[in-house]
């Protein structure tokens, strides 16, 4: 019985060296009410639970920003995220989310958008939708920093426009 223990935790940290996307296919998330939101959109935005959205007779833009943080603290380099997903409502017509994942060099300071959101390239409804991007990157913490950028408009106050969440996450294949 103590050989077929011992054999069983040999496999277990055999695996988590040979196999590491099983091990680092943790998702990033965020919800739309905790952005950072621009100064000059302070008046125009209001958030309820989760969601981010215009308070009422409000158009115009809202611009938040989400921190992306490396929840592989052991392993600052890793390509496990392929995946952005976002979570929102928009009735198309007058209003639309895009989103941006963006990085910044930490040496020079440049910043690059690694993937890019457009609520127009799905089709408008009035329901909560998740739809997702490919994202063709290799996350490098050690020396980039990296964030969301949303940009969540509306030329009519009638449109019901939301920010529910975001995620980043890998497939493992």
């Amino acid at each position: 019985m103590k050989k077929s223990w011992l054999t069983i935790l040999a496999l277990m940290v055999l695996s988590t060296f040979t196999f590491p996307s099983f091990t680092l296919a943790t998702p990033w998330t965020t919800v739309g009410s905790t952005g950072s939101i621009d100064e000059s959109d302070l008046d125009e935005f209001a958030t309820s639970g989760s969601y981010l959205y215009f308070k009422r007779g409000i158009t115009g833009a809202i611009t938040a920003r989400y921190n992306v943080t490396n929840p592989f603290d052991f392993h600052p380099v890793h390509r496990y995220w392929n995946t952005l997903y976002v979570s929102y409502k928009d009735p198309g017509g007058s209003s639309r989310i895009q989103v941006y994942l963006r990085s910044v060099d930490l040496e020079t300071g440049s910043h690059s958008t690694i993937a890019r959101f457009d609520s127009n390239d799905f089709p408008a409804s009035n329901s909560v939708q998740l739809q997702d991007i490919w994202v063709n990157h290799e996350f490098d913490f050690l020396s980039k920093a990296y964030y969301i950028y949303a940009y969540v408009s509306r030329t009519s106050a009638s449109a019901n426009v939301r920010l529910y969440a975001l995620k980043l996450v890998g497939s493992v294949y």
